[in-house]
């Protein structure tokens, strides 16, 4: 049975994509378990620490040193919640230091079997050996290196505050009726009597005044008239002369004023 060309190319395709799928998700899943490195896993140690609140920063099945056990005062069949919280009543409000597990605090602790990476985390007066698996990305044992031994005191939420009820209010009292005194009354006072009014005095009117007579004004005296002079007529031959008078004006044909 021969099968044309065409009826392959959506089969080939179709197994292409399916391998490019698997491809990825084989890329994806190894990218998931690539381990996390040491200053990667020192981070995490401090921040886990530090809030107080990161519980998945230990693993489920993590491991307790016995003198941290015996501190912690804890079940063996306690959670990794549970320890988180005991062991965050130790780091609480403390400055925490993480740094690398020295080889001479490794051959003082009297647990030998512990793989590397090992840090130390310092909480105040407190160190501890934290074992961090770079695979699974969380700590996988925490012990004590130095430190107090006493058992700490396991955080306690506070009680509640007792909130008393409310007492009743009592409804006001009427207000009682006041007598308020009357008043006595004001004395009147009596007017005092006008005094007499003293009469105007009599207005002396005076004297009229003499009004005195014009004086009579000289009338002007008035001048007789200038009688005009005759008008000059020619008398001789024009000359001139240094001052020459009206008549040798009039000798010249000039006409005097």
């Amino acid at each position: 049975m021969r099968v044309n060309s065409r009826q392959m190319a959506p089969a080939a395709r179709t197994w292409t994509i399916a391998a490019a799928l698997i491809g990825a998700l084989a890329s994806a899943g190894a990218h998931a378990q690539r381990p996390v490195t040491e200053r990667d896993a020192a981070t995490a140690v401090y921040n886990g620490f530090l809030t107080d609140a990161a519980h998945a920063i230990l693993g489920r099945d993590v491991k307790l040193g016995p003198e941290l056990r015996q501190r912690l005062d804890l079940p063996q069949d306690a959670d990794s919640r549970k320890i988180y919280d005991a062991l965050a009543t130790l780091t609480d409000k403390k400055k925490l230091v993480v740094r690398r597990a020295s080889p001479d605090e490794l051959s003082r602790y009297a647990v030998r079997d512990l793989r590397q990476p090992l840090f130390a985390l310092e909480a105040g007066d407190t160190t501890f050996l934290i074992q961090y698996d770079l695979l699974a990305d969380n700590i996988a044992f925490v012990g004590q290196l130095a430190g107090p031994a006493e058992p700490a005191v396991a955080r306690t939420p506070a009680p509640p505050a007792v909130v008393e009820p409310p007492k009743p209010i009592a409804a006001p009292e009427p207000p009682k009726a006041v007598a308020i005194p009357r008043a006595a009354p004001k004395p009147v006072s009596v007017p005092e009597p006008r005094k007499p009014v003293a009469a105007p005095k009599p207005v002396v009117v005076p004297k009229p005044v003499a009004v005195p007579k014009p004086v009579a004004v000289p009338k002007p005296v008035v001048a007789p008239p200038v009688p005009r002079a005759a008008p000059l007529r020619p008398t001789g031959p024009c000359e001139v002369k240094p001052v020459m008078s009206n008549q040798d004006l009039v000798n010249c044909g000039a006409t005097p004023r």
